[in-house]
C-alpha cells in the first residue's frame, strides 16, 4: 500500500508505530515510510566491515545494545535444548547463549519522548530479548555469505528450514541496500501470537514472529503527518484511542466500530472489530479508494474472517503493480449496472457505492468483481487518445478510464494520454473503446487498454508516435511513444533508437 499527499489534514496512524519508528533514534539521517512502507535504518557497507557492522549499533561479539535489558522471555540457555540442538529466535544475550554455530541478534531498545504517555516515554524493541539466529541482521548481500536473501525461496534463503529472512530496514542512511535478518515462520491465530515467546506476534501477513506490543500505552502511540505533506514526521499519545495490547497475540487490537468492510471510514478504529481503515489517500494494486473504506488483513485466518458478506480477495492489480495481501471487498458483478450510472459524478459498479466500480479480480468471469474506487466525471464524450493531465480528463465509462503516463528513456517527460484499463474484462461491451479506438494487452500481466487509432503523429500527444505497433500490414496504427520508422513521427522529428539494436525508438526533433 503506497501513501499520496495527505494535503493539509493532520493525519495519525495510531498503532503502527513501533517497527516503523525505531530506526529514527538509532542513527542520525534514517528515514521513515508511510504505511506499509518501510523503515529508516543506518548501516556500514565498507568491504573489510562485517555483515553486522553498524546496524542500528548491533554489537559483533553479540553483546546488548546500549540501553537494553528487561526483556521478557530473556534466558541465557534458551538457545539450545536439550540435545543442544541450535533454535531459531530463541532468547540471547550473546553468541555463548546460543548451540549449533548460531549468533545472538542482540535486543535493541529505544526509549521515545512522547508527550502525554504514560511516564512522558514509551520504549520500543527490535529483537527483545535477543534472537538465536544461523546468520546476523546486516546489510543484504546479494553475492551470498553474509546475509540471509530474501529472494530465494523459504527454506532455502539461510535461515534454516523454519525460518523466513526479512526486510529489517528497506533503507538506510547511507545506502539504498536493506537491512536483513532470519525470523522464525508462524501461522497466526486470532487467539495467540503464533509464536513461542511472550512479546512477540505473527505477522498477519507474511507469517513470521515479529517484535509485538507490550502494553496499552505503545498501542495509543502513532506517528502523525503534522503539516500536510504527507511525511510521518512526529509521534503523539492517544488516551483516548480504544486500542489496546492483546497479551495473548501481542498486537494492538480494537473491540470494533459502527463500519462494515466495504464502508467508507478515516479511522481503524471506526471499522469492525481488528479492521483497518484504507484510506482514501493510499493506492493498493494500483487502485484507490475515494472516502476511505474499511477492511481486514489476516482474513484468510480463522477468527479474521470478513464481515457483513464482504469477501476476502487478493486484490488483482493494473498494470504492472503488486496484487495486494488477502483484504476484505465487496463482492460485485462486473458489467451488471444500468447504463444511467455507467458515466457521471454520480455513477457506481453494481453492488457497489456511489463512486465505487466494479472491478474484474480473475479467475470468476462477471461474478468476481470487487468493489474498488472509480474514475467517475463529467465527461461523457469518448476523447480516448486525448491529451491529459489527471483522471478527471478522461472519458470514463464503467469508472474506468485514466489518464496514463508512459515512461521512457526521454529527458523530456511525455504528457498523458487518456485510456480506458480492463476493456477485454468479462462482462464488458466489445466496443468499449469506442469507434476509433482499440483494446490491446499492456504491460506484463493480464491487463488491458484502449489505444487511439491514428493515420499520422500530429493526431497524437505531443511526443507520441503513429506506430504499427502490431507488424501487421493493413491494420491501423495507434497513439504510442514507440516508433519504428521516421514516418511513425511528426514533420521534423525523427525516429531515434538509443543503440543500433534497438527494435524500437522515440520521436525526437533533429
Amino acid at each position: 500500500m503506497s501513501n499520496k499527499s495527505a494535503g493539509s489534514e493532520r493525519k495519525r496512524v495510531p498503532g503502527v508505530w513501533s517497527l516503523m519508528w525505531l530506526a529514527s533514534a538509532l542513527c542520525a539521517g534514517a528515514s521513515l515510510g508511510g504505511l506499509g512502507g518501510g523503515v529508516g535504518g543506518c548501516g556500514d557497507d565498507s568491504d573489510d566491515a562485517p555483515a553486522d557492522a553498524g546496524v542500528a549499533g548491533q554489537a559483533a561479539s553479540g553483546g546488548s545494545a546500549a540501553g537494553s535489558g528487561g526483556s521478557a522471555g530473556r534466558s541465557n540457555t534458551a538457545g539450545r535444548n536439550a540435545s543442544g540442538t541450535p533454535q531459531l529466535g530463541a532468547a540471547c544475550t550473546a553468541d555463548a547463549d546460543c548451540a549449533g554455530g548460531y549468533v545472538c541478534d542482540t535486543e535493541l531498545k529505544q526509549t521515545e519522548r512522547v508527550p502525554g504517555a504514560p511516564g512522558g516515554q514509551v520504549e520500543n524493541f527490535l529483537f527483545g530479548g535477543g534472537s538465536c539466529t544461523p546468520i546476523r541482521l546486516g546489510t543484504y548481500d546479494q553475492t551470498g555469505g553474509r546475509s540471509c536473501d530474501p529472494t530465494e525461496p523459504r527454506g532455502s534463503q539461510g535461515c534454516g528450514s523454519n525460518g523466513v529472512c526479512t526486510i529489517v530496514r528497506e533503507v538506510q542512511s547511507n545506502s539504498t541496500v536493506p537491512a536483513v535478518a532470519c525470523r522464525v515462520a508462524c501461522e497466526p491465530s486470532a487467539a495467540e501470537s503464533g509464536c513461542d515467546r511472550a512479546g512477540y506476534a505473527c505477522d498477519l501477513v507474511e507469517s513470521y514472529c515479529e517484535d509485538g506490543c507490550r502494553s496499552d500505552a505503545e498501542c495509543k502511540v502513532g506517528p502523525v503527518d503534522t503539516n500536510g505533506d504527507g511525511e510521518l514526521d512526529t509521534l503523539e499519545y492517544d488516551a483516548a484511542s480504544p486500542l489496546h495490547c492483546d497479551i495473548a497475540t501481542a498486537r494492538c487490537r480494537h473491540p470494533g466500530g459502527a463500519r462494515a468492510s466495504g464502508e467508507a471510514c478515516t479511522t481503524d478504529t471506526e471499522c469492525a472489530a481488528d479492521g483497518i481503515c484504507i484510506p482514501s489517500d493510499a493506492t493498493v494494486a494500483g487502485q484507490t479508494f475515494p472516502e476511505g473504506l474499511c477492511s481486514r488483513v489476516g482474513c484468510e485466518y480463522p477468527g479474521y474472517e470478513c464481515d457483513k458478506g464482504t469477501v476476502c480477495e487478493s486484490l488483482r492489480p493494473w498494470l504492472d503493480e503488486s496484487p495486494s495481501t488477502p483484504l476484505c471487498f465487496q463482492r460485485c458483478t462486473v458489467g451488471a449496472e444500468p447504463a444511467d450510472v455507467r458515466l457521471g459524478k454520480s455513477g457506481h459498479g453494481q453492488g457497489c457505492r456511489t463512486g465505487y466500480r466494479c472491478h474484474y479480480n480473475g479467475g470468476q468471469g462477471t461474478e468476481g468483481g470487487v468493489c474498488v474506487g472509480g474514475n467517475y466525471n463529467d465527461v461523457k464524450s469518448n476523447n480516448i487518445g486525448s491529451q491529459c493531465k489527471v483522471d478527471a480528463d478522461c472519458y470514463s465509462p464503467y469508472g474506468m478510464g485514466a489518464c496514463l503516463f508512459y515512461s521512457t528513456t526521454s529527458t523530456t517527460p511525455l504528457p498523458g494520454i487518456c485510456t480506458v484499463f480492463d476493456c477485454a474484462a468479462p462482462g464488458l461491451p466489445s466496443d468499449l473503446c469506442g469507434g476509433g479506438n482499440e483494446c490491446v494487452s499492456v504491460g506484463e500481466s493480464d491487463g488491458t487498454a484502449c489505444l487511439h487509432h491514428c493515420k499520422n503523429a500530429s493526431e497524437c500527444p505531443q511526443g507520441f508516435a503513429c506506430t504499427d505497433d502490431d507488424g501487421v500490414p493493413g491494420t491501423p496504427s495507434n497513439c504510442i511513444p514507440a516508433c519504428l520508422t521516421n514516418t511513425d513521427c511528426r514533420t521534423g522529428e525523427q525516429c531515434v533508437r538509443r543503440t543500433a539494436q534497438a527494435q524500437s525508438g522515440l520521436c525526437m526533433l533533429q
